[in-house]
This record gives C-alpha cells, structure tokens and sequence, in this order.
C-alpha cells in the first residue's frame, strides 16, 4: 500500500512545488480576472427584468363535469410540460411582437423573454430583460398576455368540441325518450359549457401582472468580479502547470541528479556573499559547512589513495557558479591543511583573480611597471615547465592558498589547453600539491575543457536552480562520458544546504 502512494504523494508534492514556483501568475490572472470582470461591469449597459406570472388550469367545475381536463395547484407532469410548450411557441411570440410595435419581432422577442413553469405549481413565469425598467414590465406582460389569448383559443376548441358531443348525446337520449337523472345532468352540463364559451374566460388567468422594476439586474459588479475571479484562478493554476512543463530549467535536486546521473555531493545555498569578493571565512555559516562538507565528501572518495589529486569543475553553462564552486573547494581543502593549487582553465571568461582579491597578470598591469605573475596562457605559450613555482599565493581562512589564473586572452583557448605543455603543467604541480582544483569553461558552451577531462581524477558538475536547464545537464554528461571522465558526483547551488554530503 505504501509503494502505491508513493507516487501519488510525489506527484502532488511536484503540482504543489510547481505552483510555489509559479505563485505570482496564480495570484496575477485571478487579478487581472477580476479587474477585466469589474471593467466589463461598468462599460455593458443596465439590464432589468420583469416578471409576468400566469396561472393554468383554473377551469370551472362543469368542465369537469364535460370531461375535459381540469388542473389544480399540483398538476400533472404532462399536463405542465404540454402547457410550456404552448408557451413557447413562435406564434406567442409573433403575437407578442405584434402588441409592442414595428421595432419588436419574434425573433428579437426570443433573446428577451425567458420562459419557464415552477415546479410542483401550476404557474407560468415569464421573464423579461430590456435595458428600462418600463420596456421589460410591457415586454414581459404582452409575452403573457398573448400565451392567455393563444391557450383560450385552444381552450374554446376543446369546449366547442364538448358541446358538439354534449348535444348530439342529449338529442339521442330525448329521442329515445329518457328523462331521468342522466338526461338532466347533462343537460345542466351543456348549460355551464355553453356560458363558459360565452364568458372566454378559458382556463388560464394572470396570476401576477408585471411592473416596472426598481433594481438593475445585470450586470452586478460583486457577481461579475467573483466569477472573474474564479475564471482567472482555474486560468492561473493551469497556466503555472502549462509554463512548468514548458520550463526546462531544474528546481530541485532530485532533477539535478536524474539529468546528471551523478550522486549529490552537496547543496550550496545562495547567498549574496559570494557574489563578490570572496572569503571563506566571511560567509555565513550554512554556506562555509556546505563547501567542508562537500571536501570531506570527495576526500574520503580518495581516501587511502595517497596519491595528489586533480580535481575538475565545471557546469552546463555560462553562470552555473562553478568558478565559485571551485574556489570554496579550493579554499576548504587548503583550511583542512591540504596544499592546494586553484587553475583557472576557463580563459574565455576569467574571474578568479577578482574573485579572491589578487592582481591580475595582463598587459595593462605590465605597462604600468606593476610586479606581476605569468597566468596559466603565459605559462602555456612558454611550454608549462616550471609553473609550479611561478603561482599566486594568498591565505584563505587560515590555510594558504595557489592560484594560477586565466592570463592573458588567446586566439584558441581549445588548441592551448590540448597542448602537451598543459600535460606537462599538470603532472609538475601534481608532484608538489595534494590537491589541484581545476576551473573549467563549460564543456557544453565551448571545447575548450574537453582534454582536460581525461587528465582529470574526478569531476565535479556544478548545477544553478532556476538557472540551468535539464537539457543542458544530459548534453553536459554525453560529453564526459565521450571524454572518459573519473566522475565524482554534483552540487547544486541555490535552495536550502543539505545535513549530510550524500542524498
């Protein structure tokens, strides 16, 4: 039982999720709704609707007694449903059009006169909108008034027809020569029909006449904005779900993890810290724990080894934070007391130096007879020896820390990455740190990091929510599966930091 509601529960915890993230539409179109409904409540014109009420089946009792059908208060189904559809009939209308004037007609009647028949009563309503008060009363009234006229005349058939019969059985019984108590009840009878025929009173009488209204009844603001603001809430929460599936960008962990098909190594969450300059020991406390954590986590993934270790990050795109991913793994392995070398390899886009406070090694500086130290292009372009010793060191939170950073801008940062000066680069600095913490351009974006994957002990893939889409994480693991990359797991950045280094 539990199996089964498992992916009910995810399922509504998804929808839920979905309209958390999409909260400001839901309470948007609902407003909208409601504002569109109130507009419409002030620019359609007033309405007022009159009501004529008539009552059938109020037949004397020598009808009955002539055996035609008489109703009551309660009438019978049949009966009720055949005097509607008298009611409603073209000619009660045509009639009707006839009494208000030219400007009327039967068709125009149809859209302003409602009719229908109460139930469990013998009453007829007929309801008229018109933009007076007065025009509906005298629309309404002359819709009834021409129903009463048309069912009299049936009515008067129906008695002419009982007369008709009522002679002929009184003639045959007084030429037989009877005389007794049937001979003269109906006699009696044919008397009352015949008076009943004379009156044309039917069986059909106005119950309640209509008069002019003293409220509009359309359009009313309160009613219009409910109902526009239902509409647009049910319009709202559909549209969050419709953008939800339109939007590929990841929301949560679990979607990191089945797009990168990496274990979680750690959560990092936001924080306007490391936007900036960045020091491990400045920021707050939840963030600081995320980076130990995820240290300890690709530590122990080496534990027992011995052997220095190269590690490389990277991201589907452009502003993943893996430059700031870099430089937290970077810093909380040098605080742990490891010896740690920080390589910028994304030279498209350079950031560490101003990240962590240090001078940058470009021309500019040169010109201006500033002391410098060669980036990691410098180094390339002069075959990588000795790059171990020409680095940046600075202290990060206690621990020291070397930087190589991007240098100076190159033509093809792909064919200089892919040198065997790059190779050579790696394995010197390899013989003299315990850690090397690669920062690298996106694999997906550029080719640049490609030759570096392989050269790689493990690679970290840094992940924004909100910001990366799945798509670009499945391109981001084709393309080191194809590079043969020692792959060591995720971190996603953004959301609450996780308790533990493994999810």
């Amino acid at each position: 039982m539990n199996a089964e509601a498992t992916p009910t529960n995810e399922g509504m915890t998804s929808l839920l999720g979905a309209f958390r993230r999409r909260l400001r539409w839901i309470v948007l179109v609902p407003l909208v709704g409601v504002l569109a409904a109130l507009a419409l409540a002030l620019i359609l014109p007033d309405k007022y609707t009159a009501e004529s009420t008539v009552q059938f089946g109020v037949a004397p009792v020598a009808v009955a007694a002539a055996g035609l059908p008489v109703g009551g208060s309660q009438p019978d189904e049949q009966q009720a449903n055949t005097t509607l559809k008298l009611a409603k009939l073209a000619i009660v209308r045509e009639r009707a059009a006839a009494r208000l004037g030219p400007e009327y007609t039967a068709e125009s009647l149809k859209k302003k006169v409602k009719i229908d028949a109460e139930s469990q009563t013998s009453l007829i309503v007929f309801s008229a909108t018109a933009k007076s008060a007065d025009e509906a009363a005298r629309v309404a009234n002359a819709a009834a008034d021409s129903f009463i006229e048309l069912r009299r005349e049936v009515y008067d058939r129906q008695l002419a027809t009982a007369v008709t019969r009522l002679a002929a059985d009184y003639k045959r019984l007084r030429d037989a020569g009877e005389s007794g108590p049937r001979v003269r009840t109906l006699a009696s009878g044919l008397t009352a029909l015949r008076l009943l025929r004379a009156t044309q009173t039917g069986d059909v009488v106005i119950s309640e006449r209509a008069t002019p209204p003293d409220k509009v009844s359309a359009p009313k603001p309160i009613r219009y904005a409910i109902i526009g603001g239902f509409i647009g809430l049910i319009l709202g929460l559909a549209l969050a779900v419709v953008l939800e599936q339109l939007d590929r960008r990841l929301a949560d962990a679990s979607q990191v993890t089945d797009a990168a098909g990496l274990p979680l190594l750690a959560r990092i969450p936001s924080a306007k810290e490391l936007r900036g300059n960045f020091k491990l020991d400045r920021l707050p406390s939840g963030v600081r724990d995320a980076f130990q954590r995820l240290w300890n986590v690709l530590d122990a993934q080496a534990r027992g080894d011995g052997a220095s270790r190269a590690i490389l990050v990277a991201g589907p795109g452009h502003g993943s934070g893996a430059s700031t991913v870099a430089c937290g793994l970077a810093a909380s392995a040098a605080e742990s007391g490891r010896k740690v070398l920080l390589i910028e390899a994304d030279l498209r886009s350079p950031v560490l130096a101003e990240r962590l406070g240090v001078r940058l090694s470009d021309a500019p500086a040169r010109s201006l007879g500033l002391e410098t130290t060669p980036g990691l292009s410098q180094l390339l372009s002069s075959d990588g020896s000795g790059a171990a010793s020409r680095v940046l060191t600075f202290e990060q939170s206690g621990g020291l820390l070397d930087l190589i950073e991007a240098g100076e801008p190159v033509d093809n940062p792909s064919a200089i990455l892919g040198d065997a000066a790059m190779s050579r680069l790696l394995s010197d600095s390899k013989a003299m740190y315990d850690v090397l913490v690669i920062d690298a351009a996106s694999p997906v974006s550029v080719p640049d990091a490609l030759p570096l994957i392989g050269q790689a002990d493990g690679v970290v893939v840094v992940a924004r929510l909100g910001h990366d889409t799945d798509v670009a994480l499945r391109e981001l693991r084709k393309e080191l599966s194809r590079a043969g990359a020692a792959e060591s797991g995720v971190v996603v950045v953004g959301g609450r930091s996780s308790s533990s280094g493994r999810s």
